[in-house]
């Protein structure tokens, strides 16, 4: 089910290539613990999920699709590398044409809990209202500030946002209805 509308004010970048600020995963991690095992992003982009993970003292590595000599990840498709790793913990900030993708195999591989960062308006709309019946989301958490996601390897200033996002979360074996959240904490909008 893929999806190529633009959903950012920036023009699109190859391989949907967008870059989220580390303190919004910080943020996440206020409000998501458990993470007992390492954690991994199947879309590393510039690797500053894991990089943030690891910072926080919870083990952490990533892939992407595109390899880039500036960083230390391996190279694949994120299917391919969520087949081989079999992660439990994904977290992501994956393509928006394949978010969907990124769920469904990594249930289908053994993911425990899988957590996006999405547009907010990415809960609604008819095509997936069935998919969220399939694959409901447990958890989703709302940013208090806007993010700046700009397309990554671009010398682009970074602005304050114009839209809106949130942390998604899903967990093995939760069947809704509905889901729980709340606003994020208010960050400190370091590097």
């Amino acid at each position: 089910m893929a999806r190529t509308s633009k959903v950012s004010s920036y023009d699109r970048a190859e391989n949907d290539f967008y870059v989220e600020p580390a303190w919004s995963v910080r943020a996440l991690l206020v409000v998501e613990s458990g993470f007992d095992r390492p954690v991994m992003d199947p879309c590393a982009g510039t690797d500053t999920i894991p990089r943030t993970f690891r910072d926080a003292g919870i083990g952490a590595y990533g892939c992407d699709i595109v390899w880039r000599s500036d960083r230390q990840l391996a190279q694949g498709d994120f299917r391919d590398t969520l087949r081989m790793w079999r992660p439990t913990f994904i977290v992501s900030n994956p393509p928006y044409s394949s978010w969907e993708d990124v769920v469904s195999t990594g249930f289908d591989v053994g993911a425990e809990r899988i957590c996006l960062i999405l547009p907010a308006r990415y809960r609604e709309g008819q095509d997936r209202r069935a998919w969220y019946r399939r694959y409901p989301p447990v958890r989703i958490w709302d940013f208090s500030q806007r993010v700046d996601m700009p397309p990554g390897g671009k010398a682009i200033k970074k602005g304050g946002g114009n839209k809106q996002y949130a942390w998604f979360v899903w967990e093995k074996g939760h069947t809704g209805p509905g889901y729980t959240g709340d606003w994020l904490p208010i960050m400190e909008k370091r590097p």
